[in-house]
């Protein structure tokens, strides 16, 4: 049964606690923070189906597409809304096409008022703000699959948009083909735990009850310009917190590859060859296609099969700009289109002492963000991108 799955090997995705019939599996919490799944301690009630190793991704190698010969785009949503995404808006672009052109639900991950990460549904375009914009953190499946399923037998359309491994459970749990299922899966590098983000606010906000929202990137608010990297809560009273990444413990510690699910470290999605119908994320060789929005952030969309370009050319297109992609260049400047993130040596022993810390030796993990930094920070939060450019010009002069 699922107890013989290596725990190495485990991505956490759910499939076999929704698949099993006498719902005796359950997604508990390590030290970590991970998810994995027990069965209760009634052996008596387990009928020894083995449906939960027929939705394991681990125990069943993923069928890939050959995304290599597929179809590759560097875009950018045309939409004004992409300035609450990320990037260039690909899930924005998609997401809206499948809910106004197809009138179908999209499911993605979004903060609840508990600031963890789980997957919803989304049935309007004025809601999918809360799927916008990447969350470096593992979200948790729930039931979510359960739904899909059902949304999918009263013949709706659905987009799924994930990490690879969470679009192989689902794929895994439906045991088949649906034509009006549409799977996005994003770039990934590995997921850190629910806890250790919680843990991390819990050390750098007083009152997680006074927190509106957390974000991972951010952009100008007015003006197009590059994502930055920068953790940031809004709070419904009081001063705003930002924090670069190289001040951030939470970023230090993801930058680095130390938080990371174990299976992370040895991904078979982590390659060219793709899980979903649609790969999206940043466009890392952006810098190549200096006649392309060379000051926003861009995405890359991969059309990995005949459904994909048949959604494309259907119409989902005209949300975007997009030039031709050099897949290969990209691969050489996103190492995840290759490999998977390395394991650091000493992550079980960091992360362990991390979770061990007292506050203020958390708070010093890292270099602590000075007042004027904070409002060097803030300041350049306000300043338009093209004056940035201007300053820079003269730096260099």
């Amino acid at each position: 049964m699922i107890d013989q799955i290596e725990k190495e090997n485990c991505f956490g995705c759910g499939a076999c606690s929704q698949a099993c019939p006498k719902g005796i599996i359950s997604m508990n919490p390590d030290f970590e923070g991970f998810l994995y799944p027990e069965i209760a301690n009634n052996e008596d009630v387990c009928i020894q189906c083995g449906k939960c190793l027929k939705v394991c991704t681990a125990a069943n190698k993923p069928l890939l597409y050959e995304s290599a010969k597929g179809i590759h785009y560097n875009s950018l949503c045309k939409l004004s809304s992409r300035q609450k995404s990320a990037s260039g808006g690909a899930f924005l672009g998609l997401a809206t096409y499948v809910i106004k052109e197809l009138k179908g639900v999209v499911f993605g991950a979004a903060f609840d008022q508990d600031q963890i990460v789980r997957h919803i549904s989304v049935n309007n375009i004025k809601d999918l703000v809360k799927l916008q914009n990447s969350k470096y953190v593992q979200s948790e499946i729930g039931n979510t699959y359960k739904e899909v399923e059902q949304v999918l037998k009263r013949r709706s359309n659905v987009l799924f948009s994930g990490t690879p491994c969470q679009i192989s459970g689902l794929k895994l749990y439906l045991r088949k083909d649906y034509c009006n299922l549409i799977t996005v899966d994003i770039v990934c590098h590995g997921v850190p735990s629910s806890k250790l983000l919680d843990y991390h606010i819990k050390n750098i906000v007083n009152n997680k009850e006074n927190i509106k929202n957390i974000s991972f990137r951010r952009k100008h608010s007015f003006f197009p310009s590059v994502s930055s990297f920068l953790f940031s809560i809004k709070k419904k009273r009081g001063i705003q917190l930002a924090r670069n990444y190289h001040q951030d413990q939470y970023f230090h510690l993801f930058l680095l590859g130390l938080s990371f699910r174990y299976a992370c470290y040895s991904c078979p999605f982590a390659q060219i060859n793709r899980i979903g119908d649609f790969t999206i994320g940043d466009c890392d060789s952006r810098r190549e296609y200096p006649g392309f929005h060379l000051n926003e952030s861009t995405s890359i969309i991969l059309i990995n099969n005949k459904k994909a370009q048949d959604i494309w050319n259907g119409g989902a297109n005209k949300y975007f700009e997009y030039i031709p992609l050099d897949i290969e260049r990209e691969q050489q400047c996103n190492k995840q289109l290759s490999i998977p993130s390395s394991k650091p040596v000493d992550r079980d022993s960091i992360l362990k002492k991390v979770f061990s810390m007292s506050k203020l030796d958390y708070l010093r993990y890292v270099p602590q963000q000075s007042i004027m930094d904070y409002f060097k920070l803030r300041i350049s939060l306000i300043i338009p991108p093209i004056f940035k450019h201007v300053i820079l010009i003269f730096k260099r002069k």
